[in-house]
């Protein structure tokens, strides 16, 4: 999302660029539709005869944990073995909790608020913690941790920019700009 929105910023510098988080598909779709918005990211391509769905990069989800760890000895996890777990988390990782809850509800999440206190506590703690090939680009993980791939298959999201077909042209530029620069963050 920060490639995509700096780089809106910089081939759109005559416009005024915001972005809003918002979950209820509805919603996003009713907003692109009646023009309030230019362009929504969903996890999915939209299916709409009046809408354009361009695959823009994709998110893949890991477990952090310290390498002499039992579980750190595995090629990859499913998240219904983290349950009963302690796992540290971040507040705003967005569907990535739903995830978690259906697939782990008795993890006991330790939930942090604050980016600074969660990046502190996921290198000075023994907690296991999750990150993404997006999130490593903002975070240090310690040399005494180690990444094991999540293995359910919504582990990996990809994301997709929509835009009324009326716009597509308009926003191709954009597109393939963030599709170049995203791979960049990939593992």
């Amino acid at each position: 999302m920060q490639i995509l929105l700096g780089a809106a910023t910089t081939l759109f510098s005559g416009f005024t660029i915001s972005s809003e988080l918002n979950h209820i598909e509805e919603t996003l779709l009713y907003n692109l539709k009646n023009k309030v918005y230019n362009i929504a990211i969903f996890n999915h391509a939209i299916e709409d005869e009046e809408l354009v769905s361009v695959k823009t990069s994709y998110e893949k989800l890991y477990l952090v944990i310290e390498k002499n760890s039992p579980l750190a000895k595995k090629d990859g996890i499913y998240l219904s073995e983290l349950d009963n777990k302690d796992i540290l988390l971040y507040s705003q990782i967005g569907f990535w909790y739903e995830l978690l809850k259906s697939k782990a509800p008795n993890a006991n999440l330790l939930i942090q608020h604050d980016d600074n206190t969660f990046n502190t506590l996921i290198n000075t703690t023994s907690f296991p913690s999750f990150a993404t090939n997006k999130s490593l680009s903002r975070r240090s993980i310690s040399n005494y941790k180690t990444l094991i791939p999540i293995l359910d298959k919504e582990a990996t999201v990809d994301y997709y920019c929509v835009v009324l077909k009326d716009n597509y042209k308009k926003f191709n530029n954009l597109f393939n700009y963030v599709k170049n620069h995203e791979n960049i963050h990939n593992i």
